[in-house]
C-alpha cells in the first residue's frame, strides 16, 4: 500500500502543477480549471493503461508489466478519490468514488489470485476514450462545437466507444 500512496502523491504533485498553470494561463473559471487539471491527470492514467495494455495485449508474456500497472492504477484511485472529496462541490463525486472504490478492489484482487490479465488489458484499453472525450469537453469550454475538429473529435469518440 506504500508505493499506491506514493504513486497517489505523485498524481496530485502533477495534478497541482497543472492546475496553477492553467490557473495562470487560462481565463476559465476556477471550477474549469479544476476539471482541467484532473483530465490532464486522468489521460496520464489513461496513457499508461492504454500503453500497458497495447504491449500485453501484442505480446502476453508481459504478465508483470500489467501487474505493475495495476498497482499505479490503485494509486490514481486512491489520488483522484481524495481530490474529488476535496473538491467535492466542483465534481459529481459518489459514482467516481464507487467507480474507483470497485477499481482499486478489483485489481487488488487480480493481484492476489494473479489470474485474468488478459480481461484486465482488455478492459483498460477502454481508456482511450478519455482522450476525445476530455478534448471534446474543452472544445465545448472554448466555445468550438460549430468546427470541423469537434465534428472530427466527435466521430472518434464515437468509432473509439
Amino acid at each position: 500500500m506504500n508505493l499506491e500512496i506514493s504513486i497517489a502523491a505523485t498524481y496530485f504533485l502533477l495534478f497541482r502543477l497543472i492546475l496553477i498553470i492553467s490557473q495562470k494561463y487560462s481565463k476559465f473559471t476556477f471550477r474549469d480549471n479544476l476539471h482541467i487539471a484532473s483530465k490532464v491527470t486522468s489521460c496520464i492514467n489513461a496513457g499508461l493503461a492504454v500503453g500497458t495494455s497495447c504491449i500485453y495485449l501484442l505480446d502476453n508474456t508481459q504478465t508483470k508489466q500489467i501487474a505493475n500497472y495495476l498497482t499505479i492504477l490503485r494509486g490514481y484511485t486512491v489520488f483522484d478519490s481524495i481530490n474529488i472529496t476535496y473538491y467535492h462541490k466542483h465534481f459529481d463525486w459518489a459514482p467516481t468514488i464507487i467507480h474507483h472504490l470497485s477499481l482499486f478492489c478489483l485489481t487488488r484482487i487480480n493481484m492476489n489470485i494473479k489470474r485474468y490479465p488478459y480481461y484486465a488489458a482488455r478492459g483498460l484499453i477502454a481508456e482511450i476514450t478519455n482522450f476525445p472525450l476530455y478534448f471534446g469537453w474543452f472544445l465545448i469550454k472554448k466555445k468550438k462545437i460549430k468546427t470541423k475538429l469537434f465534428k472530427i473529435n466527435a466521430f472518434l469518440l464515437v468509432l473509439l466507444f
